[in-house]
């Protein structure tokens, strides 16, 4: 199966299409990790600046952000290294192979989506926490 190809045709096996989907899916996931790579980089770049003026108190949300940061980075190389091997899926010549790459895909897709989920989180509470301070600021 060429990977490049992931238009799904009549003749396509029920394989085939699941394989087909799965590299469309992790072409998305990969997209949308870098575009957090970039989101991270602005909020931590905000968060740095606020400490330096010293309005609102972001050392712990700043250090969760690099933290995130890491671990998308870490994601992105993964999955970068699964896509890669994802190649061989035209060797497979049974069930077992096939097998054995869909469950891969599986547990990445499951290691996606708790990041995501936690990135979600963090983000959120950064959101709340900045809405306070504005609260607060425009109290006085």
């Amino acid at each position: 199966m060429n990977l490049l190809n992931t238009n799904i045709y009549k003749h396509d096996t029920d394989v085939d299409k699941s394989h087909k989907l799965n590299t469309t899916e992790l072409s998305n996931w990969l997209m949308q990790l870098r575009f957090i790579k970039e989101e991270l980089k602005i909020l931590i770049e905000l968060c740095s600046n606020s400490l330096n003026k010293k309005n609102i108190n972001d050392e712990e949300i700043l250090l969760e952000f690099e933290k995130k940061n890491q671990e998308n980075d870490h994601l992105l190389s993964i999955l970068h290294k699964y896509m890669s091997i994802r190649e061989h899926i035209a060797e497979c010549e049974d069930t077992q192979c096939d097998t054995t790459y869909l469950n891969e895909h599986k547990k990445h897709k499951e290691t996606y989506l708790q990041h995501m989920d936690s990135y979600r989180k963090l983000k959120d509470q950064f959101y709340v926490d900045v809405h306070k301070q504005l609260n607060l600021n425009n109290n006085c």
